[in-house]
């Protein structure tokens, strides 16, 4: 009776995910059902309301006090509930931003709630393998959004490009999530704390190689982040994919790969990730406010502006201290929250000859 008590309650823990993918699948079905039908004049904006609806139940879903409850793979406890939280308020900001624009595909919002799954799931991982399976979730609804003006080629193109750099991330990811069992015999972050001290003490060799199967990992997860010199796929992605995906892109991962970074970097020695880390964000700072300097283009703009800000992050996490995680995560929340706000200045201001894309455009 108590093992049915502790299995119910884990499940409860898990109902904002469960809730979001019952709503998924109403919404394809009554998509496929009334969204393409002209009888019912392509209701399309229901869609967008019901999807807005779903994140404000999820919010209130999330406000419950909890305990912290770990299952195998997941940990249900403030940080991740707050990180659902701030995904949510992010997302239905973007649609806030987006009413500018007529979308008039239900698919788009099937494919944001089916990332919001997936970003759900990720905030709450507390198992390697189960992180790169959230990813996995992830990038296959984005990369179907990056390709989402069929009519573009630039869109085409953009999609393409980040299906294959992102499928290098994906490899990176999974051979650090190899090389960590083959050598600890665990993906568990719980057991890996433990087993990864009792090795540190007695071989020397042994833990070597388990940090590179971390290294391995965290570079997959900075892959994903667009940190410097890992930014390859940004700008271009950024460019071609439509301006209300893009700020999809630019506001929803970030949250809930840093909330993934902190258990990893907490759960294992944050010392040896602080060289790493440093450099890196110092590289983003450097690489991100400098060829700003040099753009045209908004969209390029912003998309070097989000690099710098995740190496003003990294900066943060690179301490390993509460203090410093606490001030990572404000800092991406204030960052998530600004950026709602420039990218819906640029999808509101048009020109005679359409929609923004120079710096120029905002003169005329």
């Amino acid at each position: 009776m108590c093992w049915d008590l502790i299995y119910i309650k884990k499940m409860i823990s898990l109902f904002p995910e469960i809730f979001v993918g019952l709503n998924l699948l109403l919404i394809l079905v009554g998509g496929s059902i009334l969204g393409s039908s002209s009888k019912y004049n392509y209701p399309i904006l229901c869609f967008q309301s019901l999807t807005s609806l779903i994140l404000v139940w999820i919010i209130l879903l999330c406000r419950n006090e909890v305990s912290t409850i770990v299952t195998p793979y997941f940990i249900i406890d403030n940080l991740s509930n707050n990180a659902k939280i701030i995904i949510c308020l992010g997302l239905l900001g973007c649609f806030g931003i987006s009413k500018t624009r007529k979308i008039k595909i239900y698919e788009y919002y099937v494919l944001v709630l089916l990332g919001l799954v997936g970003l759900s799931f990720l905030a709450s991982s507390h198992d390697l393998l189960s992180v790169y399976l959230c990813l996995e979730l992830i990038t296959l609804s984005f990369y179907i959004l990056a390709t989402f003006q069929r009519s573009s080629a630039f869109s085409t193109e953009a999609g393409l490009k980040y299906f294959l750099l992102g499928a290098i991330s994906s490899a990176l990811l999974l051979f650090g999530v190899s090389l960590t069992y083959g050598f600890s015999g665990t993906t568990n972050l719980t057991h890996l704390i433990y087993l990864y001290i009792n090795i540190d003490l007695e071989n020397q060799t042994l833990s070597l190689l388990i940090q590179g199967g971390l290294f391995f990992f965290i570079i997959g997860l900075l892959f994903k982040l667009g940190c410097v010199p890992f930014h390859i796929w940004v700008l271009d992605v950024y460019e071609g994919a439509p301006t209300y995906v893009t700020a999809v892109f630019s506001v929803l991962p970030k949250i809930a790969i840093f909330t993934v970074l902190i258990r990893v970097i907490n759960n294992t020695c944050p010392d040896i990730w602080a060289t790493l880390l440093l450099s890196l964000s110092f590289l983003s700072l450097f690489v991100g406010s400098l060829y700003a300097l040099s753009q045209t283009k908004i969209k390029r703009l912003l998309a070097f502006s989000g690099i710098s800000h995740v190496g003003y992050a990294l900066l943060g996490l690179s301490l390993g201290t509460f203090e410093s995680f606490i001030a990572c995560l404000l800092y991406i929340v204030i960052y998530i929250f600004t950026a709602l706000f420039l990218w819906g200045l640029t999808l509101s201001v048009e020109t005679k000859h359409g929609r923004t894309l120079y710096i120029s455009d905002l003169i005329q």
